[in-house]
């Protein structure tokens, strides 16, 4: 039988998920500003709601790159719930990543059919 994950390792698999993932992103999409570049957040709190003394735990992941609005995962199992955010999380961020290169081709294209428009 193979045991469950610990916690620690779970959040450790999120982050580098998050952060490997935006670092990635601004390598290889440098920007002048820094206020342009790609950032992330994941904060985690741990609450008590009733009298049984049983947690429960909140991950928020905020990136540009998984989403517009922060994500907001819930649950009793910090391991599940870092486990599901994970999982969440990758899927959004590979959705974002394929529409950005779609829409980078597409300009692309347009460019080299049709050359650029210039504004004075």
């Amino acid at each position: 039988m193979i045991s469950k994950p610990n916690e620690a390792v779970q959040v450790a698999e999120l982050r580098a998920t998050v952060f490997k993932t935006v670092q990635d992103w601004n390598a290889a999409h440098p920007q002048r500003l820094r206020s342009h570049r790609e950032h992330a957040s994941i904060r985690i709190t741990q609450t008590y709601t009733d009298d049984s003394d049983a947690p429960n735990f909140t991950i928020v992941v905020e990136c540009q790159l998984a989403g517009t609005g922060p994500l907001t995962f819930h649950g009793s199992e910090l391991s599940e719930v870092a486990e599901q955010a994970r999982l969440t999380v990758e899927r959004r961020l590979d959705a974002e990543i394929q529409l950005r290169e779609d829409n980078a081709r597409e300009v692309a294209e347009l460019i080299r059919k049709y050359g650029t428009v210039s504004s004075r």
